[in-house]
């Protein structure tokens, strides 16, 4: 049974679609269907590449929009 904290959670096509900026994000992004990384810092990007990183909310919104499709 996973716990889940946040602000606000929409599951579309049994697909959970998660976004964070930190390194306190990296298990919620690992666990989600796709998980992104959304203005965060150089180094977190570099520890963890397997995870996109998105700067501007157009591109997060059409990376949410095209992984809720797949």
């Amino acid at each position: 049974m996973p716990t889940l904290f946040c602000h606000r959670l929409i599951v579309e096509n049994d697909r959970i679609v998660a976004a964070g900026d930190s390194y306190n994000d990296t298990a919620m992004l690992g666990a989600a269907d796709a998980g992104f990384l959304f203005h965060a810092p150089d180094n977190v990007i570099k520890e963890f590449p397997q995870f996109k990183a998105l700067h501007e909310f157009a591109e997060l919104l059409e990376a949410i929009r095209n992984s809720l499709h797949q």
